[in-house]
């Protein structure tokens, strides 16, 4: 799942936190190359346990420290 408009100061752990119940098994915070997070980040699922539809549904426009998150499938 492509996760954006992230709070400047989020890492990998707390973006992790966020889907905690739909244990995910990987998320990262993209970083640019002077070390500054670009403000999105990418979380990977089990797919067995979790669909895309329902994950945009709970979590798309969820506010996280004053900004609301966009969630949507990875395009990668």
């Amino acid at each position: 799942m492509f996760v954006g408009n992230l709070p400047w100061t989020m890492d990998w752990r707390a973006l992790k936190d966020i889907f905690t119940d739909y244990e995910p098994t990987f998320a990262t915070i993209k970083m640019s190359d002077s070390g500054r997070s670009r403000g999105y980040g990418i979380v990977r699922f089990d797919s067995s346990k979790t669909t895309v539809d329902e994950l945009v549904n709970k979590f798309n426009g969820m506010t996280v420290n004053e900004r609301d998150i966009v969630v949507r499938e990875d395009r990668q």
